[in-house]
């Protein structure tokens, strides 16, 4: 699998879909035994604008240009592709929300996963989701996250105890906090024993910048291969989803000496 590292255009979302399918012809062209690709939150849009400008770059899930130029993409090569948009809602007006879209290998969307916690001005412009669906694809189950949802734990055990065999995590994950970014994830492998593709942007919008530090991790934590450097690009690594089950079985016991029902207190309203 692979992450495009992206800079998006702030609200050019033609643009920001010109360089997505760009980057997908390059990746398979370099690596066409891809099998997912993914790439940052909110990639056709940039994450700095108001209510009024998202509303303007906004799509409906599975429709709009983002979905019809992607798909055909993906289906030309044959790859799954994970990528962050605006999303308007199907049935209630003037709600939206911070979503990543799956589209697989036949250029069909057939997943959808909106942030259930949104962070700093987020707030402003969408609502929060409200469930944590596990995608059951030709290459495996994938749990998928957004930005701030990789800093909870909860969120990719949830997806574990779902049966998961691969997490994404796709961001607009500000400096300085880059490093908090890089821990969130590690951990969230090693605390369930699930490879994970971390893709972050880079560049800049009005006052944020991004730094990037997108990789390929191990069901342990282990950086497989990523990038160091905050330029636009893509890394490319080779996980063993069978690995977890391996794993899970001989030294990383955590799902069979779990007591749930000791955990109570992690449900309390702080």
């Amino acid at each position: 699998m692979a992450c495009a590292q992206t800079a998006p255009e702030l609200m050019e979302k033609e643009k920001n879909i010109d360089k997505i399918c760009t980057f997908i012809t390059r990746i398979m062209s370099e690596k066409p035994d891809t099998d997912l690709i993914v790439f940052p939150e909110l990639a056709t849009s940039g994450c700095e604008g108001s209510k009024l400008e998202f509303d303007r770059v906004a799509e409906y899930y599975g429709k709009g240009e983002s979905f019809r130029r992607i798909g055909e993409t993906a289906k030309k090569f044959k790859v799954h592709i994970i990528y962050g948009y605006p999303q308007r809602d199907d049935h209630v007006i003037d709600v939206l929300y911070n979503s990543l879209a799956l589209i697989n290998s036949k250029g069909e969307a057939i997943g959808n996963y909106q942030k259930v916690h949104p962070f700093g001005s987020e707030v402003l412009w969408m609502r929060p989701g409200h469930e944590f669906p596990v995608f059951d694809t030709e290459i495996g189950k994938i749990g998928i996250m957004n930005c701030w949802d990789a800093a909870f734990p909860e969120v990719a055990r949830i997806y574990a105890l779902k049966g998961a065999d691969l997490l994404t995590a796709s961001a607009n994950w500000e400096d300085p906090y880059v490093e908090d970014w890089e821990l969130c994830t590690k951990a969230r492998c090693i605390d369930n024993i699930l490879p994970m593709a971390a893709c972050n942007r880079v560049g800049k919008d009005i006052k944020l910048s991004f730094s990037g530090r997108s990789c390929i991790l191990s069901g342990v934590g282990k950086v497989v291969s990523g990038i160091a450097e905050p330029v636009e690009d893509y890394v490319y690594g080779v996980v063993d989803t069978e690995e977890t089950r391996v794993k899970r079985i001989t030294y990383y016991t955590y799902f069979n000496d779990r007591k749930p029902g000791l955990y109570g207190e992690i449900t309390r309203v702080y």
